[in-house]
Order: C-alpha cells, then structure tokens, then sequence
C-alpha cells in the first residue's frame, strides 16, 4: 500500500546549477488538433498553480500558454533540483502552448524538489513539489478503468480517434491527493487525465478529462457513476461532464 502523505507546497525557486537536462520519454505531440481554450489576453499561463507532489521516474508534464494571440513568439527555458528536464516546444507564438517535462530522479527518502520555469519576456513562476519515493502502484488499475472510458468514446465520440487500440504513455500523477487517484495517459494528441474515488459503490465515481496537447486546459470531461459497478459488470452508463478549469498534476 501507499504511504499517507500531507502536502507540502511552497514556492521556490531552483539553484543555479543544481538542474539537469535530458529528454524525457512523454510522447510526441501533434498540434493539428484546433486551439480552443486558451483565454485571450491573460499574458503568459503557467499551468497548474499548485503541483500535489511527484514520484521518481513519473512524468510530471507543466504547461506553459503564451495566451495573447497576437504576441510575440517566446522562449521558454526551465530548469529543477535532481530531475531531467525537458521543453517541447522551447519557443511558442501568441496563442500556443508549451509541455515541460520533468522527471525527478530515483531518492529512498522523501525529499523536496524545486522547478523554475521563465519566458524570454521576464514572466517566471516556481514550485516546491515532495517527491516520494513510492513505486507506482496504480497503473493496473487506471488501465482497467481507462478501457470503460477508451471502448466507450470509440464508440460514441468516433470523432475523437481515442478508442482502447490508442498508445498511451501513462504516470501516476498528484499522489499528495488523498481518497481520489489520479493517472494521467498521453497520445501525440491528447491527454487524458483520469481520476477515480477510492470508496464503495455507489460512492465511486470516476471522471476523464481530455486536453489536446495544444490546448492549455482540458476541453471535455466525461463521467462513470460507479467505476467498481461498471467493471464487475464490463460495460458503463458515460455521461458528459464540464472539464476542470486546468489539468491535475
């Protein structure tokens, strides 16, 4: 079982040096799927304002949107305490949106690390996540959920392409979150950003929000009443749902 951890979020900011760049293993993405979401005139959007911890060899994917249509293209850079780094793409124009990936390295101890990431206009922003040394043990079962999800949207939402044949990359993301999971799955395309509620029937929902890698939050949601119910039985009842206002990390 997981260790109880309490979050520890304090803003910092990485020493100089202290980082080191490598690429990490997150999918290539697409950027043909139409922009949608990115509120105009918002300057640079660091996304999310809080980060609930990470765990070694799990990707930690941090978005960065130059949300003025009209702004100038902007360079990104980022930097962290024992961690590989990546930005994909390290310049962004107006309206367009960046992934930093950030992969903390293997610790046996709890230990905090520090993010720092700045656009070539002066505009920054930083994060004190924990990292813990935990193993991800939730993988088996997010899959097993994400199958609901997956076999029903290719048959509902067709347009969408995501169905249970699609490749997907996927971590274990925000494990400071107590009683409700969270996994997050990559294509060239999407993210999909699933959560599930660790409780008996008929208490256990479970929600899939879908963000195109180009967009800077998620642009649909969808919802299983009882996700135990719906695997006991091998089919689900879906509904549509509003997406959260930005992604979980």
């Amino acid at each position: 079982m997981l260790p109880i951890a309490l979050a520890a979020l304090v803003g910092g900011c990485a020493g100089e040096g202290e980082s080191t760049t490598t690429v990490a293993s997150v999918p290539t993405r697409v950027t043909s799927v139409p922009t949608t979401t990115i509120t105009p005139d918002q300057g640079v959007v660091f996304s999310p304002e809080f980060i609930q911890g990470a765990i070694p060899g799990e990707l930690l994917v941090i978005l960065v949107g130059n949300t003025d249509p009209g702004a100038a293209t902007l360079t990104v850079t980022a930097e962290a305490t024992d961690a590989s780094v990546s930005v994909d793409p390290s310049a962004i124009g107006g309206g367009e949106v960046a992934e930093v990936t950030v992969v903390p390295s293997s610790t046996d101890i709890e230990t905090q690390m520090s993010i720092h990431i700045e656009a070539d206009d002066g505009q920054t922003h930083s994060w004190t996540v924990d990292v813990l040394p935990w193993e991800d043990e939730l993988e088996g079962q997010a899959r097993d959920i994400l199958l609901l999800f997956t076999t029903w949207l290719a048959e509902h939402r067709p347009d969408l392409g995501v169905t249970p044949k699609s490749e997907l990359e996927g971590t274990f993301v925000a494990p400071e979150l107590l009683v409700v999971s969270h996994y997050a799955f990559y294509s060239d395309e999407w993210e999909l950003g699933l959560s599930w509620h660790i409780m008996l029937p008929p208490d256990d929902f479970s929600e899939l929000y879908l963000r195109p890698r180009s967009e800077l939050a998620p642009t649909m949601a969808f919802r299983i009443d009882s996700w135990q119910t719906a695997l006991q039985s091998g089919s689900a009842d879906i509904i549509e749902v509003p997406p959260p206002a930005e992604v979980v990390r």
